[in-house]
């Protein structure tokens, strides 16, 4: 009974020392994943969220690519020969890019001159118009409210009747402030972006269709210059579009639309030819068909 007792005690006491052991070991890699961490936090994030500079899609403007193709159109825009179709197809490639820059910087520049004019997003839902009223009314200390009446002329030509009266009463209501001047800054940063953005698609946009008179005569005049190069450029090129099925044409290029006013209001969604002179002469009731 005595040796049993013993060998009890033996048992106890190994526990006892092993767990001693295990305790002074733990705290010997504690400290290395301190440092883990705390080197991991003082390492620069690679996320480009993080940064507060302007967002990275603006970089297109400045690429020697998109510049010496902008160069080519210059050279090719006073020829009365058409273009190939390798730069009709890389015309139509920028154009989703830009739009992807434009609809970035439009969504910054509208986060923070919200902080000015609240609710001007919802009354000009246009980046170009959006930005032009940016450039106008500007983020000064002037009361919102005089600052609009004093611009009513000039604004009238951005806007119509309809959409001006609700500026009107939206900018009398503005609970908005001042902006900073890091605000400021970044408003002025992507609001340069976005014009320049504009500016670059409206350029792509007229070269294409000052060659679809060339490239396709018959659609061009059917549903006119603009329309036709959308369409163009969507299906990538001629060839590709003569594919596309008649039923598969009415909703090409669809997308939601709203209705203008101080109400958004979701409509149905329509194709690209539903915005052509040749459907909209026809009653209502027969332009689906």
């Amino acid at each position: 009974m005595a040796r049993l007792q013993d060998d009890f005690l033996d048992d106890l006491d190994d526990l006892a020392d092993s767990d001693e052991e295990e305790e002074t070991s733990e705290p010997s890699t504690a400290p290395a994943s301190a440092s883990a961490t705390t080197s991991s936090s003082s390492a620069p994030s690679s996320d480009p969220s993080s940064s507060s500079s302007a967002p990275a899609p603006s970089a297109i403007l400045s690429s020697p690519a998109f510049i010496a193709h902008r160069s080519l159109l210059a050279s090719l825009s006073s020829s009365s020969s058409p273009c190939s179709h390798s730069v009709l197809s890389s015309t139509s490639e920028y154009l989703p890019q830009i739009a992807d820059a434009v609809s970035s910087h439009h969504t910054a520049l509208a986060d923070t001159y919200s902080r000015f004019f609240p609710g001007l997003e919802d009354i000009a839902t246009d980046p170009g118009t959006y930005a032009k009223l940016v450039e106008v009314i500007g983020h000064d200390a002037t009361e919102l409210a005089d600052r609009v009446q004093s611009l009513k002329t000039t604004l009238s030509e951005l806007l119509p009747p309809s959409t001006l009266l609700s500026l009107t009463v939206s900018s009398s209501m503005s609970p908005g402030r001042p902006l900073t001047p890091a605000e400021a800054s970044t408003l002025s940063s992507h609001l340069s972006a976005l014009l320049g953005l504009l500016s670059a698609r409206a350029e792509l946009l007229s070269f294409t269709e000052s060659q679809t008179s060339l490239l396709a005569p018959n659609v061009t005049a059917l549903v006119g210059p603009s329309l036709a190069a959308q369409l163009l450029c969507l299906a990538g090129g001629l060839p590709a579009l003569s594919r596309i099925p008649a039923c598969n044409l009415l909703v090409f290029g669809a997308k939601p639309k709203t209705a203008g006013g101080i109400n958004q209001v979701a409509a149905h969604k329509s194709g690209l030819c539903m915005d052509s002179e040749l459907v909209r002469s026809a009653q209502i009731a027969d332009r689906p068909k």
